[in-house]
């Protein structure tokens, strides 16, 4: 019988050749084509440059390195890695201000994306709530439009189902907070002590944004019905889109929120993956763990160990890039998207949603186009997706629409959008 734990193994030119030839298989090169369902552009030379040369030591950032934890005294976690820690925080108190926070009381940590992210912030959200003296039930309250990670993070976190609350949607996408304030006030009889806002700024579908400081406004009065809460905000999308806008659009911590997920490896320019979860100091306690074999004796991180190559990569992209260039960038994406609004406005089965991101919501308004559309457009080049949508955004059991998401990423061109509407039109 064959000894399964013995592989003598290959020559490495044999080896190269093989990942070589995988490589090639990989046809979804989105800075090469007109891949409008993809999230996703050609990560930044300085980017890869930088990645390259942390690469080559191995760096494990594990835990926590941004200002406001060192500032309060807590060790650092591993010694030996200092130089990529200490640009982690950097570039975490980069972002901080990106999400309108002050870095001083804010930080935060990278991780794989957005959604270990979410995991992290309602994991916060969840133990800073049961905390609460009489606590008995905590409940989330979102959109129908939230990533579906908000669920992932949920069933893992223990909620079930019923501890799921979507609130209707305003016209815009947004979350209709009319509706939530009448929603939040009835728990009260349900024995419910606890509510866990998910906002999304830069929704998956619409690129809409929920208004985080109305939502900020209701807290107030359910502190004095008894309920708690917490404010998450999942702009894994939006939080390289929103604050470099014409106008820009606030949706973080200035805005109430005590946790907010970013993605620098959409629109950052930086590769996969490398998301990253900011929050206010106080709500890591609620998770901190012993782990009395670390130089800080404890860890409140979702991932423990990590990579610190992708904090170098991220730190010299903002560090070269500054927010002025990342401006111009999104900027020139939202122009192209009221390009291709203007012409999808005019095919007949669309209706066009516009958001606050350089993305486009096409609403399929006749049903019998579905299979010629996705014909077109589910595959190369444009790997595009139809999705359920709601008719109607104030009945948040409305799910019977179908749609198509279309994001203009920086290597997109007017030729790439007329084409497109060539093959939409039927």
């Amino acid at each position: 019988m064959k000894d399964p734990y013995s592989w003598p193994g290959q020559a490495t030119e044999l080896v190269m050749r093989d990942a070589e030839s995988a490589l090639g298989e990989c046809s979804c090169l989105p800075w090469e084509w007109a891949t409008f369902g993809y999230p996703g552009r050609a990560p930044l030379p300085v980017a890869l440059e930088a990645l390259t040369l942390a690469q080559k030591i191995n760096p494990n950032n594990i835990g926590d390195h941004s200002l406001p934890f060192r500032q309060a005294g807590h060790k650092q976690t591993e010694h030996g890695f200092d130089g990529t820690q200490r640009l982690e925080r950097e570039a975490i108190a980069s972002l901080v201000q990106l999400a309108g926070g002050d870095p001083a009381t804010t930080g935060g940590y990278l991780c794989e994306g957005g959604t270990s992210a979410n995991l992290a912030g309602l994991w916060m959200g969840r133990n800073y709530l049961r905390a609460q003296p009489g606590a008995k039930r905590t409940v989330i309250i979102t959109t129908r439009l939230a990533h579906y990670s908000i669920l992932k993070a949920a069933d893992i976190l223990g909620f079930n189902p019923n501890d799921i609350i979507y609130a209707p949607c305003n016209r815009s996408g947004g979350i209709s907070v009319c509706d939530i304030t009448e929603l939040a006030y009835r728990l009260q009889s349900e024995r419910i002590t606890g509510v866990l806002f998910v906002c999304t700024a830069g929704s998956t579908m619409m690129g809409s944004v929920d208004d985080v400081s109305q939502v900020n406004e209701l807290r107030a009065g359910l502190r004095l019905a008894g309920i708690s809460t917490y404010i998450h905000v999942d702009a894994a999308f939006g939080g390289f889109v929103l604050p470099f806008l014409a106008k820009p659009v606030r949706f973080g911590f200035d805005q109430g929120a005590d946790s907010v997920v970013i993605d620098p490896h959409k629109m950052g320019g930086v590769p996969f993956g490398c998301g990253a979860i900011l929050y206010r100091e106080q709500y890591a306690g609620p998770v901190a763990v012993k782990a009395p074999y670390l130089n800080s004796e404890q860890d409140w991180t979702i991932n423990g160990s990590r990579s610190g190559a992708n904090a170098v990569a991220l730190w010299a992209v903002l560090e070269e890039q500054g927010f002025d260039q990342l401006a111009k960038c999104v900027q020139q994406c939202i122009a192209l998207r009221d390009y291709a609004r203007e012409l999808l406005d005019q095919v007949d089965h669309f209706q066009v949603h516009v958001g606050q991101t350089n993305q486009l919501c096409l609403e399929i308004t006749d049903l019998s186009v579905v299979e010629r559309l996705a014909s077109r457009v589910c595959n190369h080049p444009y790997y595009m997706h139809v999705a359920p949508f709601p008719r109607r955004f104030d009945d948040p059991n409305c799910q019977e629409g179908r749609a198509l998401k279309m994001i203009l990423m920086p290597h997109h061109t007017k030729q790439m959008v007329d084409e497109f509407v060539r093959q939409v039109k039927l």
